[in-house]
């Protein structure tokens, strides 16, 4: 079974479902946020998929339920499960990893490029992949790259973008998931982070992503179909 964790009822699959729903695989969205209990026990096969949010991964913000996400995680991937995080799910999976997250010293709200490193450009997650390509990016707060974890993505203004722990555990902190619906939710639900300094208007923001839609789409889908067959689903 895929579970898929959530953390906002804005923050969904959006184009990853497209892959699973085509594929025909079992999926059920565990909603965390309103009290939903993690699955328990996971099977060797199962699958996590931690997705974006409001809430806050670092240490002292972090509402229980975060925390106590964060131990879950760090259980699954030491029992060897499939994890993919997103944005928030990110985050969480490099503080169940030991690695703190921290407020961002700019916040990246908007349309930005992201560069693979040589171990991006190598590995399974990207194949298929250019170097540079374009993402829609909505955190305040970054991730250090866990011990003994590959950093896989650079930013323009955050470094540390994506990793990969193990074989089958990864953090991406942008979000390629997002449909224009999608974002266009998220700008009624956090207003004040469109006031923040260097942000792009939401008019713009939604143009660049019509212009690169696409492109967009298809490296979104190209990634959740590499994803499953490094969980062995694929």
């Amino acid at each position: 079974m895929i579970y898929v964790i959530s953390h906002s009822p804005v923050a969904t699959l959006g184009y990853f479902e497209d892959v699973l729903v085509k594929k025909g695989l079992p999926f059920t969205y565990v909603r965390i946020y309103q009290g939903d209990p993690l699955p328990d026990p996971l099977q060797s096969d199962d699958v996590l998929i931690l997705l974006a949010g409001q809430s806050a991964a670092v240490e002292k913000f972090a509402p229980k339920w975060v925390n106590d996400e964060i131990t879950y995680v760090a259980a699954a991937v030491a029992k060897g499960n499939a994890v993919l995080g997103v944005s928030l799910g990110a985050q969480i999976l490099a503080r169940a990893l030991g690695a703190p997250v921290t407020p961002s010293r700019t916040p990246e709200v908007g349309c930005s490029p992201m560069t693979l490193t040589v171990q991006g450009l190598n590995d399974p997650i990207f194949q298929g992949f250019e170097r540079e390509f374009l993402v829609f990016q909505w955190h305040l707060d970054t991730f250090e790259i866990p011990r003994d974890a590959h950093r896989l993505a650079r930013g323009v203004l955050v470094a540390n973008q994506a990793f990969r722990f193990g074989e089958k555990a990864y953090g991406m902190q942008f979000h390629l998931e997002a449909t224009i619906d999608m974002v266009q939710k998220w700008f009624k639900v956090r207003p004040e982070d469109l006031e923040l300094p260097g942000v792009n208007p939401p008019d713009l923001m939604i143009a660049t992503l019509e212009a690169h839609g696409p492109t967009v789409e298809e490296n979104a889908k190209r990634l959740m179909k590499n994803f499953l067959k490094i969980a062995g689903l694929g």
